[in-house]
C-alpha cells in the first residue's frame, strides 16, 4: 500500500519542478537592483548631497568620518571602498547612507548591519519619538553593482524615485 501511495506523488513532484523552471526562465523584468554586467560608478558624495538637497529633510544631515561609518554599522574598513554616511542630530531618524562595498560578500554583510540598524532604530525612538520610529517602517535598502543605498527619511516614495532616476541614468 505505502509503495502506490509513493506512486502518486511521482507526477506532482515532476509537474511542480516542471512549473518552477518555466516560472523561473519567463522572468525577463529588468530589476535595477542587481548587478549589471558592466560596472557602474556612482559619485556617492554628490548623490547624498542630491538626495539631501531633494528630499526636503526635517533637518540638515551630518556627513560623518568612515570610522564613524564604520562604528555605527559595526563594520570593518576593509569590507568598503568608499562611504558616505549623513546622520541627524539624534531628534531624527532621518539618514542618508551610500557605500560601495569592496566585494559581493562584504555587500551582503553590510545589507545585513544595514537592516540590523533599522531593527535598532526602531526600538530607539519607538519610546520617546513614534513619529520617527515610524519613518524607518519605511527605510530603503537599493542595491547596484558593489554599490548600497540606504535612506530613512519622511517622503520615502521620493526617495525611492530618485534612486530609481539615478540608477537609470547610470545604465544610459
Amino acid at each position: 500500500m505505502k509503495r502506490k501511495k509513493d506512486f502518486h506523488l511521482f507526477p506532482a513532484l515532476c509537474l511542480l519542478l516542471l512549473l518552477a523552471v518555466i516560472v523561473s526562465g519567463c522572468s525577463q523584468e529588468k530589476d535595477i537592483d542587481k548587478a549589471s554586467p558592466n560596472p557602474v560608478h556612482l559619485d556617492i558624495a554628490a548623490f547624498s548631497v542630491q538626495l539631501q538637497e531633494n528630499l526636503g529633510l526635517g533637518e540638515e544631515l551630518s556627513p560623518v568620518e568612515n570610522d564613524v561609518f564604520s562604528y555605527v554599522y559595526d563594520v570593518p574598513g576593509e569590507s568598503y571602498e568608499e562611504a558616505v554616511l549623513l546622520l541627524a542630530s539624534g531628534a531624527a531618524a532621518d539618514e542618508i547612507c551610500i557605500v560601495k562595498a569592496a566585494d559581493k560578500d562584504s555587500k551582503n554583510a553590510i545589507k545585513a548591519k544595514m537592516e540590523a540598524r533599522i531593527a535598532a532604530q526602531k526600538e530607539s525612538f519607538a519610546s520617546y519619538l513614534p513619529e520617527e520610529a515610524a519613518k524607518l517602517d519605511n527605510a530603503i535598502i537599493r542595491e547596484i553593482d558593489d554599490y548600497l543605498i540606504f535612506i530613512v527619511c519622511g517622503n520615502p516614495q521620493q526617495a525611492d524615485a530618485m534612486v530609481t532616476q539615478a540608477i537609470e541614468n547610470l545604465d544610459s
